[in-house]
């Protein structure tokens, strides 16, 4: 009765979706099910009889299912355990590559380190080590006052008579320990013991060609650092070649003078008497115009005086300056006779405060200059004691 309305055991238009079906075998039956548009078309006392009918069919499938979940279980473990296989292959294989890498680069290194570390404390290393040790590396580190450079071995050899261009020429522990002070094959390292200051400046010009002058370095330590590294003044480029002979030169100027200076404040020694420290201030006064105002314009009065000296002696020989006295014989003219007695007084003045603020007294007088400054004054004063007074006698004596 439940069944009533049904189509009778899912006929060929509820359980098969073909018309043919009685035309069908059973087992070709089975294997057949309805649509889901043709199951959604029955009521669902149909739809639940359908379902009973199915569920020996998927009670089948789900043991085929389960039956190949198994089966696909059973590869899937194969293909791990092959992969694992494989991967353990592969990381032994790499394990032995990298130890016999390590084995090699390890021997290469002790036969190096073996050779040579450091040349202070090791021995001396063989002209093959360190030819290899050359070519195993296209660059080199150079260590120049604690600061590493690395640059090319060819570009060194840019400037073959340098320090550098003669460092890639080395073949002998002997010829690499005269052109730096210390070096290492192994850290394919040459250590120079010198002031980097003007390195970079230096390294550049093996780069370009191109030497030039930083400004804000001193002159002469570069000049230096030329002589050390071998390289001749004359490859300095034309921009910067006046600026550093004007430098140059200006300096040695002011060194020279200074030197001077210093010499002669070292020959100077006024010792430690109660007026020494005023008789270096005499000295200083009078003999080095250079060390106050006042000395200075010291200095431009006695060239002063000297110049008009000669002036008054050239023009007192003129013979229309010339006076005559009442009995007609030429005396000097008294307004030039009053400048020469000026020039004579300010340079006996200058002399014997010369000679007391001496700090050698001896060597004063022994002087070549001191000389003939005293035999340019000594003719005045002896024509003033001793010929006038001799001209006086002579006149009083006629009187009578």
């Amino acid at each position: 009765s439940k069944m009533r309305g049904c189509p009778p055991l899912a006929s060929s238009e509820t359980l098969y979706g073909n018309s043919l079906g009685n035309l069908e075998t059973k087992k070709q039956r089975k294997m057949k099910m309805m649509t889901w548009e043709q199951f959604k078309r029955l009521d669902p006392e149909c739809k639940n009889v359908e379902i009973r009918r199915m569920l020996p069919m998927i009670s089948n499938m789900s043991e085929n299912i389960s039956t190949i979940n198994k089966d696909m279980n059973f590869a899937h473990g194969r293909l791990e355990e092959l992969r694992n296989n494989l991967e353990n292959n592969r990381k032994s294989n790499t394990k032995q590559e990298s130890y016999q890498s390590q084995t090699q680069e390890t021997d290469e290194s002790s036969f190096l380190s073996s050779s040579i570390h450091l040349t202070s404390d090791r021995a001396v290393p063989d002209p093959v080590v360190i030819s290899k040790s050359r070519m195993m590396s296209k660059r080199v580190k150079l260590n120049v006052g604690g600061i590493r450079h690395e640059v090319m071995w060819k570009i060194l050899e840019n400037v073959p008579e340098s320090r550098l261009g003669l460092l890639t020429k080395t073949k002998t522990h002997e010829e690499i320990m005269k052109i730096c002070d210390d070096y290492s094959l192994v850290d394919n390292e040459y250590f120079f013991d010198r002031h980097a200051r003007s390195f970079n400046t230096i390294l550049n010009f093996y780069r370009t060609g191109k030497l030039h002058l930083a400004d804000e370095m001193c002159i002469l330590a570069f000049r230096k650092d030329l002589e050390y590294w071998l390289i001749d003044e004359d490859w300095i480029d034309q921009c910067c070649k006046e600026k550093y002979i004007g430098k140059r030169e200006g300096v040695m100027e002011e060194m020279e003078i200074v030197v001077a200076g210093l010499q002669t404040e070292a020959e100077e020694d006024f010792g430690t008497g109660k007026f020494a420290k005023h008789q270096k201030m005499l000295w200083d006064f009078i003999e080095h115009s250079e060390s106050s105002k006042a000395a200075e314009i010291v200095s431009v009065m006695s060239t002063v005086f000297v110049g008009i000296s000669i002036v008054g002696m050239t023009v007192n020989t003129l013979e229309a300056l010339q006076y005559a006295d009442i009995d007609g014989n030429p005396v000097e003219n008294p307004i030039l006779g009053l400048i020469e007695t000026l020039s004579i007084a300010w340079f006996s003045l200058e002399y014997l405060l010369r000679f007391a603020g001496a700090p050698e007294k001896g060597k004063f007088v022994k002087d070549g200059m001191n000389i003939i400054d005293v035999v340019s004054i000594l003719p005045f004063f002896l024509d003033l004691f001793f010929l006038q007074a001799g001209v006086e006698d002579e006149g009083q004596t006629a009187k009578p």
